[in-house]
């Protein structure tokens, strides 16, 4: 293995995962409260991404040294971690209707 290239590997990956949690973390906070879900319900799911994150990567690491597969198991994580993204576009939205509640305060607001 050339230590330098995966490294750089590694760093730009881990580069493209920040860029894309700034990005993304705000409006899916957004997004699952106007799917109707209480504010301690999207606090849950948004910390079970870490917790899943902490067992996940010592397994995968286990797995990695066990089987000699690092290349396979590194591809089948990254399109596992695209597919769990794209899961998110088969929701539907909340129409508006009897309990519709909007996360923006101006809806509310009068001109």
């Amino acid at each position: 293995w050339d230590i330098s290239r995966a490294l750089g590997v590694a760093k730009l990956f881990h580069l493209v995962c920040g860029v894309r949690d700034a990005c993304v973390t705000p409006f899916l906070t957004l997004y699952l409260r106007q799917l109707g879900l209480a504010a301690p319900w999207v606090g849950i799911l948004m910390g079970t991404k870490h917790l899943i994150a902490a067992f996940w990567g010592p397994f995968c690491a286990f797995l990695a040294k066990s089987y000699q597969k690092r290349r396979v198991l590194l591809m089948g994580s990254l399109l596992g971690s695209v597919g769990a993204s794209m899961v998110m576009v088969l929701v539907p939205p909340l129409h508006e209707g009897p309990g519709y509640r909007s996360c923006n305060a101006s809806d509310r607001a009068t001109p």
